[in-house]
Formats: structure tokens, sequence, C-alpha cells
């Protein structure tokens, strides 16, 4: 076989440089061994020497359904790839620029549970690197309406959990440096 052929199978764990969920295991491990091989194929850094290869360009274009556990786990990868751009365009980019109603755009019926989670850990990276606390308290804000928009509007009773620590210093009206 050419070496070029598999070249890019030897880098490895694609879905964990994302750190996005919403794959099931067995795709993970897909996307995982042979994810930079798919996406050399997708993009024609390697030419399909099989049919197979070849069916699985006509789904990557959308031409064909997907028909295989790879064909599967490769669309569901690329559509929460694509999911979370639509996010950090529509929400984080905003929300960063001082647009703090970013995050209403946000719709519990249009997304996958998922999704959400992979918002939260969006806002969660940006907070760690804000550089003022108002910012840092922006961002903690936006993690609260997101669960509260997961939930469909229903907030946490002033409970403290996991996934709202940081919206804890706004309730009381203390912003952290």
């Amino acid at each position: 076989m050419p070496g070029g052929h598999h070249s890019p199978l030897r880098n490895c764990a694609l879905s964990r440089r994302t750190g996005l969920s919403g794959l099931t295991a067995e795709h993970r491990t897909i996307v995982d061994r042979y994810g930079y091989w798919f996406s050399a194929l997708e993009n024609g850094t390697i030419e399909p020497k099989t049919q197979a290869q070849r069916h699985f360009l006509l789904v990557c274009s959308g031409k064909a359904s997907a028909t295989t556990e790879h064909e599967n786990a490769w669309c569901t990868y690329k559509a929460i790839l694509r999911l979370d751009i639509a996010m950090r365009t529509n929400v984080i980019e905003p929300l960063l620029a001082g647009d703090r109603d970013a995050v209403n755009k946000v719709s519990q019926k249009n997304l996958p549970e998922f999704a959400f989670d992979n918002l939260v850990l969006r806002l969660r990276q940006e907070e760690s690197r804000a550089a003022t606390g108002e910012m840092k308290l922006a961002l903690q804000d936006a993690v609260i309406k997101i669960r509260e928009i997961e939930r469909g509007g229903r907030n946490l009773d002033g409970k403290f959990s996991h996934t709202n620590w940081g919206g804890l210093h706004s309730g009381f009206g203390v912003g952290w440096p």
C-alpha cells in the first residue's frame, strides 16, 4: 500500500481533541482511530481506492445515506462540529463582544441534549481565559441561563449544583475579579 494512503492513520484521538460530547462510545472509538484518515479522504488529500471509500465520499457530500457505522460515526462527528461552530458564532463570540442577550438565541426545542453540555464547556473555557471579573460574571450568568433553557425554563430554586457554581456569585450580587 502507498505510504501516503495510510499516513493519516498515524494521528489519533481526533474526538478527544475537540473535547465535545455527543458521540456514542463506539462512534468515538471509530473517529479516534480513523478520523484523520476520514478527513484526508473527504478533503482530497488521499484518493478513494475502493467502492466503499467512494460511497463514503458520496455520504460526506450528502448524495447518499450512511450505511456503515464508520459513515454514521463520521457524519455524527461532523454534525457535532457544525453545531459547535454555530454556537461559537451565534452565542459565544457575541457574548464576548458584549452582547448579553446572545444566550437568548439558544432554544431547547432545536438542540440535542449534548449541545447544552458542549456550550457550557465552551463557556467555561472562555471564563477561565476572561481578563476581567465582569466578563467572568457574564459568562457564569450565561451558563446559568443555558442550564435554565435546557431544563425548559425551570431554574434550580436557589440550589447549588456543579453546573452553576459560578452563578452563585452573581446571585449574591458579588462580582469576583
